[in-house]
């Protein structure tokens, strides 16, 4: 009897677990992944803070993921939902953070390692736009 998995599914990156997550101390710009898988470069020059707390939806909807961290910037409110987030919330406030999408970690990125009980979890990445004044 065969007890390994197909190679397939364990190789093909496609159906590879994403990292919900990377920093490079270099980067000018946070490439923001939505849902919809849609890129977005929102440059750390126009940040103007981050805020991480509980998810408001989890009063109407128990399963809701239990965090929620905002990304602002001058043109656009990143809004991120899942676990953990205070890793990424850390990675925003040194400018370090290189790309966030919904995902998990499964370990080090990078240079960092992080905690596997402690890993962030993405469920979901919107952006929000600001209305242009005419």
């Amino acid at each position: 009897m065969n007890t390994e998995p197909p190679l397939e599914s364990g190789t093909s990156p496609l159906l590879m677990q994403k990292d919900c997550y990377g920093t490079d101390s270099q980067v000018a710009a946070l490439n923001v992944i939505t849902d919809q898988q849609r890129g977005y470069q929102l440059a750390y020059a126009h940040f103007l803070y981050s805020e991480v707390g509980d998810n408001p939806a989890l009063e109407k909807k128990p399963d809701a993921p239990p965090q929620q961290l905002m990304i602002h910037f001058s043109m656009a409110v990143v809004t991120i939902l899942g676990a953990a987030l205070r890793h990424i919330d850390q990675a925003v406030q040194k400018n370090d953070l290189k790309y966030v999408q919904r995902g998990s970690v499964k370990g080090a990125i990078g240079e960092r390692t992080v905690d596997r009980a402690n890993s962030p979890v993405v469920a979901s990445v919107t952006i929000t736009f600001s209305k242009e004044v005419p």
